[in-house]
Formats: structure tokens, sequence, C-alpha cells
């Protein structure tokens, strides 16, 4: 993210926190998570992606994939 110029967090730490839950620290995942999260923050006009956010993306936006690669 710095190095793309951003100057603030965008993640919280429990955000981090429930990225790494979800991904398992698989890092393509992680990269999944973000990615979702990223654009869905985007979508809404947040500047700052929360736990609960994490969560909504991973039930919502991550479901179908996730009964595909099972």
């Amino acid at each position: 993210m710095k190095y793309a110029g951003c100057k603030q967090d965008v993640f919280t730490d429990n955000a981090i926190d429930k990225i790494y839950q979800i991904s398992n620290g698989i890092p393509r995942m992680i990269n999944r998570v973000c990615e979702k999260s990223l654009m869905y923050a985007c979508q809404r006009q947040k500047w700052l992606i929360d736990d609960h956010m994490i969560s909504f993306v991973a039930e919502h936006e991550m479901l179908a994939n996730a009964i595909i690669e099972k």
C-alpha cells in the first residue's frame, strides 16, 4: 500500500487478524480477501476496512468461490 502512495492505514488490526483467520495464512487467499474487501470499501466510499467488513465480504462475495474450490 505504501508503494501505491497510501499514507494511512487501510485495514484495522482486527481486520488483519480476520483476514488471517479466513485465509489460513495462504498468500493467494489473503490477496483474494484483500482485493474483494478493497473493492467493497471503494463501492461504499469507506476509507478504513474493519473486521466486520472482512466478514461480510467473506460470507457474501467469496461464498461461490469457496464452494467451487472444495
